[in-house]
């Protein structure tokens, strides 16, 4: 079961929004992918599959282990692009005020548009994306990592990141990375990329949430002002901040600096297979169950005490 915290504290902590259902997958076909099936996607906005496309297919299905259903994904097939990965199911629209989900495809889907239309309105502040992982084959796999963060579903972009790499030795490592100021974004001497837990078991389920409140604007050295908080186990590992100041600095889509919120958006999670495992295991990467997108809020900082939080990772706040 998943062990966010809005399960182990209880609602005394936290403001009162409710909380999806999980995705525990039991009503899926074992030996499928989880392409259309309880609105998860494995194909673009076009509704081009990756055959359709002449690309191999993710090495992703549904399984049965005795009695639960959950998801196998590995990294054993990877491409550098991201509209036709897997998605997760949606929730309300969440981003800064004014935002809306990305869409250069149309109202329908169905040509590109030049500039992009804004897709569906924000409806929330607040995203928070959780799932429960556990490794596929119990043992190391020399190369397994896959990367899951929050998006606009079947889109280029994603608002946040979160990876999870098998150590090869000890067990699974998870990190977190934020974006540097709008100068250098993904300069490595400039974002904060770093480890939030390590040497997970890889016979044991484990979980992660990832909630984000959107906050207007930036920081005043350009950094991104969104809150981001990634709990690992139930336990804040770290507070961070989104990609925000990518889509602000670099503005990749030559969007009007008046449209730049729009595509910062997010509604879904992907599951991204970005670097290909050089030695794939056959049934191997990741078991994923118990998955939620919903609109819920992180506890409010003064809970946090309860939850004797060592090893916290404050990055938003050495900022000032």
């Amino acid at each position: 079961m998943n062990t966010n915290l809005i399960a182990t504290i209880g609602a005394a902590a936290f403001a009162v929004v409710p909380v999806a259902l999980a995705e525990d997958f039991e009503s899926f076909t074992a030996g499928a992918s989880v392409n259309g099936q309880g609105g998860w996607t494995v194909e673009d906005e076009f509704g081009n599959g990756r055959a359709d496309i002449g690309q191999p297919a993710f090495d992703e299905e549904v399984v049965d282990l005795g009695g639960n259903k959950v998801w196998r994904l590995s990294n054993a097939v990877a491409t550098t692009g991201f509209s036709d990965h897997p998605y997760s199911q949606t929730t309300t629209p969440a981003g800064e005020a004014g935002s809306a989900l990305w869409n250069d495809r149309g109202n329908d889907h169905t040509m590109p548009l030049s500039p992009p239309n804004p897709g569906a309105a924000v409806g929330s502040e607040y995203f928070h994306g959780a799932f429960d992982f556990k490794s596929a084959t119990g043992s190391a796999q020399d190369g397994l990592t896959l990367n899951v963060s929050p998006a606009a579903k079947q889109s280029a972009w994603r608002n946040g990141y979160v990876q999870i790499i098998d150590d090869e030795s000890n067990g699974l490592d998870v990190f977190y990375l934020e974006t540097g100021p709008t100068s250098g974004p993904f300069d490595s001497a400039l974002y904060n990329y770093v480890e939030i837990a390590s040497d997970l078991s890889y016979t044991d389920w484990h979980s992660i949430d990832i909630f984000i409140e959107f906050v207007d604007g930036l920081e005043g050295d350009t950094t991104g002002n969104d809150i981001m908080t990634v709990q690992v186990n139930g336990q804040t590992k770290v507070v961070g901040s989104t990609w925000e100041s990518f889509y602000h600095g670099s503005n990749p889509a030559g969007l009007d600096l008046a449209d730049q919120p729009q595509r910062q958006a997010v509604d879904a999670l992907i599951f991204n297979p970005r670097t290909a495992d050089p030695t794939p295991i056959t049934d191997g990467g990741l078991y994923f169950d118990n998955v939620i997108v919903d609109n819920a809020v992180v506890p409010e900082p003064t809970s946090l005490a309860l939850l004797g939080l060592g090893g916290l990772i404050a990055l938003r706040r050495r900022r000032g």
